[in-house]
């Protein structure tokens, strides 16, 4: 008796109405026996012969449980080397000595997978704002764990861990597990159950780019699970997991000038003459996050009048190298040197030029 892995369910044979034998053109086999009547193992052809080409580590071994009744175990392990894919498992009486229509009875015919598991969700990267609800990441496993392990993650990306017991000033996330081990007890997981991984995100207070996390599931022949995609037939497994944290601390930069030909600073050593108009230019920089609402103020100082009378501009004009951050092409200069100007979305590395003309007292 032979038991063998075709791609195809009836072997070199052509379709009929009994239990599929996988053997034939492509078929690999996984073991062959050949039992006495009594349970004990025949000396003609080779009594027992463990996997072919397409396998790895495949060991078989026997064990006649009833010598009266003529019933013995066979038992083994091996590693599935071939492509993926559909795949039949058949049965085939190979004996010559009784034909085709001869063979052993089988009974309690079990084949246990190592359990399949992958990071769920579909998606190998997630984003979120830093201080907002941040995805819960979780691996999958299928299948059935005879004895329970552990899954030692591979952590990286730019983000800064902290510690449970005194987290930094800029540290963004905590693994509440050493070393980021997932424990996985024994049992029956079925079509499939969550085990999360156990991360508590951080907000710091640090102006800082988006960083980033990643997890990486080991892969191995000897490992006690394959990395296997669980959702689609032959579909590529997620084995490695990046979390995008977009920072929440805001990086504006502000600068005002006369001089906007010259530098973005005002000079030291710059002069202006009592009666004259003079333009001043504030230029607001934005960082690596877009930004929404910001309020932009400039107070108003003694030794000036703002606005210059007419016929200077009463106004001040707003152009936005990105987005749509002015929301006017103007405002009124009091709303500047009161309130505040509320500008509208910054797109991230955008910028906001703002001008008005004043008169020197």
């Amino acid at each position: 008796m032979e038991f063998n892995i075709s791609p195809s369910p009836y072997g070199s044979l052509p379709a009929r109405a009994f239990p599929p034998r996988a053997a034939g053109p492509g078929a690999i086999r996984i073991v062959r026996a050949a039992t006495t009547t009594t349970g004990i193992e025949g000396t003609t052809p080779t009594p027992r012969e463990c996997g072919t080409t397409g396998l790895t580590n495949a060991t078989c071994s026997w064990t006649s449980t009833n010598l009266n009744g003529g019933w013995a175990d066979y038992s083994g392990t091996f590693t599935w080397d071939t492509p993926s894919g559909e795949q039949y498992i058949g049965f085939q009486a190979i004996s010559s000595t009784w034909g085709l229509s001869g063979g052993n009875y089988l009974d309690e015919i079990s084949v246990t997978l190592k359990p399949f598991l992958h990071f769920a969700g579909g998606a190998s990267n997630v984003s979120f704002v830093e201080g907002e609800t941040a995805p819960t990441i979780n691996v999958r496993i299928v299948g059935t764990v005879t004895s329970g392990f552990t899954i030692p993650l591979t952590v990286g990306g730019t983000a800064t861990r902290g510690t449970t017991a005194t987290p930094g000033a800029n540290d963004d996330y905590i693994l509440t597990a050493a070393n980021a081990t997932i424990t996985v007890p024994a049992g029956d997981y079925g079509a499939g159950q969550n085990i999360n991984i156990p991360i508590t995100f951080l907000s710091d207070t640090v102006v800082e780019n988006n960083e980033t996390i990643t997890f990486t599931i080991p892969t191995g022949s000897s490992l006690p699970y394959v990395v296997a995609n669980t959702d689609e037939c032959a579909g590529v497994a997620i084995g490695e997991m990046t979390i995008n944290i977009l920072d929440n601390d805001v990086d504006l930069r502000i600068s005002k000038t006369n001089t906007p030909a010259v530098q973005p600073l005002d000079q030291a050593a710059d002069t202006v003459t009592s009666g004259q108009n003079v333009t001043y230019t504030l230029l607001v920089e934005n960082g690596a996050r877009a930004v929404s609402g910001a309020v932009i103020q400039d107070q108003a100082v003694s030794g000036i009048t703002c606005p210059a009378p007419a016929p200077a501009s009463a106004s001040v004009t707003c152009t936005a190298s990105s987005g749509p951050a002015c929301t006017s092409a103007t405002y009124p200069v009091s709303t500047l040197t009161g309130s505040g100007i509320v500008l509208g979305n910054m797109p991230a590395n955008s910028t906001v030029t703002l001008t008005f003309t004043c008169r020197v007292n």
